[in-house]
């Protein structure tokens, strides 16, 4: 079996080691093949270490060779002012691409860049090389095809399942998919810092694969390791910022790091990504106010121009004589479409929600199937009615507040965000653009003033403090037994919260239900974050309430 001449090159760049890589391409080769690859990872090498004034000296803009000239496209892409003409140099290649393994990695390099993987498939179909395999992956990944992903990644393991490139495509895929693959990610990283030392790379793969643990401490331990290494690496910046949001850092620090970004990386995906957002958060926050009066106003004279037979206008955003807006009580009858209930009850020390819970189908993962949401560490929700309407209102509570915590420095208060969702509530009623969400929102959370709180947020815009509530199709009967309790019970201990809640929702239904047949959700002093019980603690608190009754 013949040596490898090349590997400590290929395998220097594709960890990250670029000074390592420019050294070993430096070097005297043997014959013309090893000394034009060689002088390829060299430029590739020079162009990560942002060093592109090297290679745009030593690559004539006119030069013939194929490879040379795509490495050289590739510096260009780096200055934004060349961008736009090297996408549309790229582009008009896409119909007939050139079938060289250097252009194809390097053009589609650009193309997922410039957040266009479908392009980067298209050429990257006919190359074959385990290389090219990594970026068919990494670009399947950026669609969120992760199915695909997996197949492409069998295949890199038949042609060498221990090659660096497969052993870091299948932390990449391990990453997407999560959960129990996460630790596999994790130490896929650590057997190639064992193996090759490490690199801001591979410690910030680490990284990610913690975060994505919320295992945040450690995570930082090995970005700081990073950073010490390449002070400006991109990618170490995007997770340091992460892990300083999640571990409560002063304001100024995640602004200061946000700023060093903007200020090193303005061409990064991230920034462009982060820059756009502002900016259109920023013009709603302008303009949104404005709009909706304006709207209002025009769409109350057209439809007021048109009349009725019945006497009124029937426009959705109009108060009918009775005073009542027919869209808002649509949304409420549509709380109960997926014949749920849920019951929510405050104790001394603890708020608890017990959500009965409904498998549609034998086919649908169990798992996959939730009522209830994490907000912030320490603030939840349950949601009841149309499953769509409720991720909706659940990803805009998530980012209010991550926004009021990067503009603030400090979490949301519950309160501030229950008013914020039901203000937004409002807002759709307004305009016949945005109906209203047919769906309800029950948050609780555990206070440091207030100790544990619990708020209903409607669909009219309404929202209100409450010490025990029921919402969805079975809510009379829960109301009514919460009050029935409650006023013999002024003071409830945890395990007496969680068991009212448990008790009043079982009561409403009618019915023996099971620990797989409900989620039940925590906040308390001695655990104010937000958890969800396990079957085997509901299943105790069943229990309890059987023996007790």
């Amino acid at each position: 079996m013949s040596v490898d001449r090349l590997f400590e090159t290929r395998n220097a760049f594709y960890i990250g080691n670029y000074q390592t890589c420019i050294t070993e391409a430096q070097k005297s080769a043997t014959s013309d093949d090893e000394k034009a690859t060689k002088k390829i990872f060299l430029y590739r090498a020079y162009i990560a270490q942002k060093k592109m004034n090297i290679v745009l000296s030593e690559i004539p803009e006119g030069t013939k060779d194929v490879a040379l000239k795509a490495i050289r496209r590739l510096a260009e892409y780096q200055n934004s002012a060349k961008r736009t003409k090297v996408l549309s140099e790229i582009e008009s290649e896409l119909s007939s691409p050139i079938k060289d393994e250097t252009y194809m990695l390097l053009t589609s390099s650009v193309l997922l860049d410039a957040n266009k993987p479908e392009d980067a498939l298209q050429v990257l179909y006919e190359c074959t090389s385990l290389e090219c395999h990594a970026a068919t992956v990494q670009a399947l990944l950026r669609m969120d095809r992760v199915d695909l992903a997996v197949k492409e990644l069998k295949k890199m393991a038949e042609i060498d399942e221990d090659s660096t490139q497969t052993q870091l495509a299948t932390a990449w895929v391990n990453l997407a998919l999560g959960r129990e693959k996460l630790k596999d990610a994790y130490y896929i990283f650590q057997e190639q810092i064992d193996r090759h030392g490490a690199t801001p790379l591979l410690l910030v793969g680490q990284s990610t694969a913690l975060i994505l643990q919320e295992k945040f401490e450690e995570a930082e331990s090995l970005l700081q390791d990073a950073q010490t290494r390449d002070s400006n690496n991109a990618d170490a910046m995007i997770n340091m910022i992460v892990v300083s949001a999640q571990l409560g850092q002063p304001s100024e620090v995640v602004n200061r790091l946000i700023a060093q970004m903007k200020d090193s990386h303005p061409s990064h995906p991230w920034t462009r990504s982060f820059v756009e957002k502002e900016e259109v958060l920023n013009k709603i926050a302008v303009e949104s106010t404005f709009h909706s009066v304006i709207d209002l106003g025009q769409n109350h004279q057209n439809t007021m121009s048109r009349g009725s037979s019945a006497g009124f206008d029937r426009h959705i955003t109009i108060f009918s004589p009775e005073g009542r807006v027919y869209q808002v009580e649509y949304a409420f009858k549509a709380i109960n479409s997926t014949n749920l209930t849920a019951v929510a009850v405050k104790g001394v020390d603890t708020a608890c929600i017990a959500v009965q819970k409904r498998v549609p189908d034998k086919l649908i993962v169990s798992d996959s199937v939730t009522s209830v949401f994490q907000l912030t560490p320490t603030i939840g929700c349950a949601m009841i009615g149309m499953v769509p309407d409720s991720k909706f209102q659940v990803r805009r509570a998530i980012l209010e507040a991550t926004q009021w915590r990067y503009k603030h420095g400090h979490n949301m208060p519950a309160e501030q965000l229950a008013k914020r969702m039901a203000d937004l509530n409002q807002f759709y009623t307004q305009n016949a653009e945005m109906r209203s969400l047919g769906c309800a929102m029950m948050m609780i959370s555990f206070d440091d003033e207030d100790g544990p709180v619990m708020y209903r947020v409607d669909p009219a815009g309404y929202y209100r403090g409450v010490k025990g509530i029921s919402l969805g199709v079975k809510q009379q009967p829960a109301n009514a037994f919460l009050e029935k309790k409650m006023k013999k019970k002024s003071e409830l201990s945890k395990d007496a919260t969680i068991q009212l809640a448990i008790e009043a929702l079982h009561n409403a239904l009618g019915v023996d239900v099971r620990a797989k047949d409900l989620e039940v959700v925590v906040v308390s002093k001695d655990q104010p974050k937000f958890t969800k019980l396990t079957d085997d603690e509901v299943e105790n608190h069943l229990n309890a309430i059987a023996n007790r009754d």
